[in-house]
């Protein structure tokens, strides 16, 4: 008796070859997908994590610990675009933050005056750095730097460029309620330290002698989070610190679907 022989044909391997090729794409572009996702709410998560523990600092401000009953803690200065020296041409986004100096008053003394309009008084002296026991500048305290995760940028919300500005978030001498205010300019602490000899050092009207605290106002500020670092999205989360802000309940992510979502950029 003669035994049939049975196998593939080519057109049933080719199949097969097809079908498994497609399921491992599946897979490797669902477990990409998964990872990139993960990642970006790394982002997004880290940035707010950022902001809230800057809230929580304030809120919770110690003691400047250099003794001098004169001189308090105020809040924190955070600066988006401003750059040292022989950082300026890297395109490692870094954003600094600085504890607020101002001459210590009593809450009789404020009267009615806001917080920015308090530490705008050029009586107050405020500053974000001190003179030490050697007579040299040093900052308040040491500098906090805070880089997006992944290469990631915090970017504008009409532009695919990193986000300059500077934001104070400062207690009320009176009554201790903390409020948020934003300038459109990165305040130059790092280039005030850079290119300081000699004389009285005032980051906030240092070089060109204007005061940079008269930029501040209090507004709503949205920051766009692009987790894919230099390369354009329009898939950027936007993080907003709603005007007025408090506390972390003024931290707000806000969705695509959001009809207040402000990161749709156009270049």
């Amino acid at each position: 008796m003669k035994r049939s022989i049975t196998g593939f044909t080519l057109i049933e391997v080719a199949i097969f070859l097809a079908v498994t090729g497609a399921l491992f794409a599946a897979v490797t572009i669902g477990v990409q997908n998964s990872i990139y996702q993960q990642r970006y709410n790394d982002v997004v998560q880290g940035f707010v994590d950022f902001l809230s523990n800057m809230y929580s600092e304030v809120v919770s401000v110690q003691s400047n610990g250099n003794g001098r009953s004169d001189e308090a803690i105020y809040g924190k200065l955070i600066t988006f675009g401003d750059y040292k020296t022989e950082d300026a041409d890297t395109s490692k986004q870094i954003i600094h933050t600085y504890d607020v100096l101002a001459k210590a008053v009593n809450s009789w003394e404020v009267g009615n005056l806001s917080t920015l309009e308090l530490l705008k008084a050029d009586s107050m002296g405020t500053n974000v750095v001190r003179v030490n026991d050697e007579g040299l500048y040093e900052l308040a305290d040491i500098s906090e730097d805070y880089t997006p995760r992944w290469a990631a940028k915090i970017e504008k919300t009409d532009k695919f460029e990193d986000f300059v500005g500077s934001l104070l978030i400062v207690r009320n001498a009176q009554n201790g309620v903390v409020q948020t205010y934003y300038s459109p300019i990165a305040i130059p602490v790092q280039d005030s330290l850079d290119k300081y000899t000699s004389g009285v050092l005032n980051v906030f009207a240092y070089g060109d002698g204007q005061n940079y605290l008269n930029t501040f106002s209090a507004k709503t500020v949205d920051f766009c989070v692009n987790p894919n670092g230099n390369e354009p999205t329009n898939t950027r989360m936007d993080v907003r610190i709603t005007k007025g802000a408090h506390d972390v309940s003024g931290i707000e992510v806000i969705s695509f679907d959001n009809e207040s979502y402000a990161c749709r950029a156009t270049e």
